[in-house]
């Protein structure tokens, strides 16, 4: 029996006019639910490749077919979703569908949506660019990135821990303050719809 990257502008922004529940009491409430890669995407349902469920009705490593009209998601992705048993089929709405990282964190226990966080580690400067190195922790969706000259928005389908390089480009010598602002903590499987902020700084000298 057979058992989203989510890559959308935003984990949050996914899926509109769905509640911003705690995937634990998503999960509760079901009684199952699991995270892992979507390998099929069809109209009517979606098959993953299951990482770590709720129960052990589903295993690690098991391929899992899920039934729902236009389920959220994309081929190689990583979805959560949260489940229920009809007859010999698993079945989903769109609103059951959660970020892959919410949902393994739930599912080991942890907070689903930890406190967003950025700290800048290393900063290198080639002519008029400066490469920054930033650590990410916590549920980090938006990255709001003012180079002192020129401002602009990343966003990441999957919040975690991770070390990027973001390149700002300057038109002129001089001494500008750069500063990142992450955003997160909020939207499908938080169980709470207000955002919140981390932000961190540093002195940029252009000669």
């Amino acid at each position: 029996m057979l058992g989203v990257v989510l890559i959308l502008p935003s984990a949050p922004a996914a899926k509109g006019g769905c509640p911003s529940r705690d995937v634990r009491a998503m999960l509760a409430e079901a009684g199952q639910g699991f995270n892992g890669r979507v390998i099929e995407l069809r109209e009517t349902y979606i098959t993953v490749l299951a990482e770590s469920a709720y129960k052990d009705s589903i295993a690690f490593d098991e391929t899992v077919r899920v039934y729902g009209r236009s389920l959220p998601g994309v081929l190689q992705g990583r979805i959560g979703i949260v489940v229920r048993r009809a007859g010999d089929r698993w079945t989903a709405g769109r609103c059951d569908v959660v970020a892959g990282w919410r949902m393994a964190n739930a599912l080991a226990g942890m907070q689903p949506c930890p406190k967003p966080g950025v700290r800048i580690a290393k900063t290198r400067i080639d002519g008029r660019v400066a490469r920054v190195t930033l650590t990410l922790s916590g549920d980090v969706t938006t990255l709001r990135l003012d180079s002192g000259q020129t401002v602009r928005r990343r966003h990441f389908a999957q919040p975690g821990t991770q070390s990027i390089t973001e390149r700002f480009t300057y038109t002129r010598a001089g001494t500008f303050r750069a500063r990142i602002r992450a955003e997160g903590g909020f939207g499908p499987g938080c169980g709470t719809a207000r955002r919140r902020y981390a932000s961190a700084e540093k002195t940029i000298v252009i000669r």
